[in-house]
């Protein structure tokens, strides 16, 4: 029964992700969803390494997970506030950093590949930390360009890991 913990809870966040587009993230309830994701991306690759129960299955899931999760944060933010030209542009060349590296990978691999690395989990630390912040306390660019330049290195990083086939 332990193994398919993991992967229920990378649904879980799938299926709450999909709530916090519906709320606003001036309610109560928004945040403690949005903890209730936090918590669970955490705990899942945590619990399936302790009980030594990874998977393949696992590791596109809680992507897909993580996806889901960063594209309602993405939708809520532009919903509630107005963007620059800079920061949509840096969000546009994230996304195609990132869609043309799925693509590399696929072609490469017949498979998509998607890097759990330390940056990608500093960078989804990093988002998680800062974007309450944006919301209630301030909107700084220093914090708007702190988060793009981590998210576009990122990107970059795990385009030349698909690319070159080796870690950094």
């Amino acid at each position: 029964m332990i193994k398919y913990i993991p992967n229920l809870l990378s649904l879980v966040r799938v299926s709450i992700a999909i709530c916090l587009l519906f709320l606003s993230p001036y309610q109560l309830l928004f945040w403690v969803l949005y903890l209730s994701c936090g918590l669970s991306d955490m705990v899942d690759g945590a619990i399936a390494r302790r009980f030594k129960v990874q998977s393949d299955l696992g590791s596109k899931l809680d992507s897909f997970a993580d996806f889901v999760f960063v594209f309602s944060l993405l939708l809520t933010l532009i919903r509630y506030h107005s963007m620059s030209v800079w920061l949509l542009t840096v969000i546009l060349l994230v996304v195609i950093i990132k869609m043309t590296t799925l693509l590399i990978g696929y072609i490469k691999h017949r498979q998509f590949i998607v890097q759990h690395t330390v940056s990608n989990k500093v960078a989804g630390l990093t988002l998680f930390v800062y974007f309450p912040i944006y919301f209630h306390v301030a909107q700084p660019v220093v914090l708007l360009v702190t988060i793009s330049l981590i998210a576009i290195y990122v990107s970059c990083q795990e385009a030349i890991v698909v690319i070159k086939g080796v870690e950094l």
